[in-house]
């Protein structure tokens, strides 16, 4: 990612600092299958994800490319005392590398790069979990200025991680939910 995109995204922070966020429904609907690990919280952001993963007895790494998001984050998850269960950095996703076998979940919630689903699949440890949503084409119906690019396909997520088990395959009118297990 640019300067510019780092820019954009930290007045976007910057412009919800005071709104609360709650985790993704999608890991509230399957948190019977969590047994804590390791997680990893791609594009975090305010790290709403990540602090309650935390609280769930994971120990949670959040990457996301906005200073600014993550100095929320960090101050958010100190105020839960959850300080010493996640650590927040701020990576370029462009060039950062996803370690191998390194996590029992990841989830990526409302940001797309499919440069990344091999490695995506190949952090995950035997059994670990993975939870994704985000838009897809359908959202051109209504926004048709939105890029192709930044949205997933029809039927994307389960062939691009064909090789895990899935647990969940939803698609409604503009975003998809998917969650398996490898």
């Amino acid at each position: 990612m640019s300067q510019k995109d780092r820019r954009r995204w930290d007045e976007k922070w910057l412009d919800s600092a005071g709104d609360r966020y709650e985790p993704h429904p999608l890991l509230l609907q399957y948190r019977t299958l969590l047994g804590g690990g390791e997680a990893l919280d791609l594009a975090c952001g305010k790290g709403q994800n990540a602090i309650w993963l935390a609280r769930q007895g994971y120990r949670v790494q959040g990457v996301d490319i906005s200073p600014v998001a993550l100095a929320m984050a960090r101050t958010e998850a100190a105020e839960q005392g959850l300080s010493d269960r996640i650590q927040l950095i701020t990576v370029d996703l462009d060039h950062w590398l996803l370690p191998a076998l390194s996590y029992d979940l990841i989830c990526i919630f409302r940001f797309l790069d499919r440069r990344l689903f091999t490695a995506i699949s190949m952090g995950l440890r035997p059994e670990g979990l993975l939870f994704c949503a985000t838009r897809h084409v359908g959202l051109l119906q209504r926004c048709p200025e939105a890029h192709e690019s930044f949205l997933l396909k029809r039927g994307e997520l389960a062939e691009a991680f064909s090789s895990l088990w899935v647990l969940h395959d939803v698609e409604n009118d503009e975003n998809s939910e998917f969650v398996a297990r490898k």
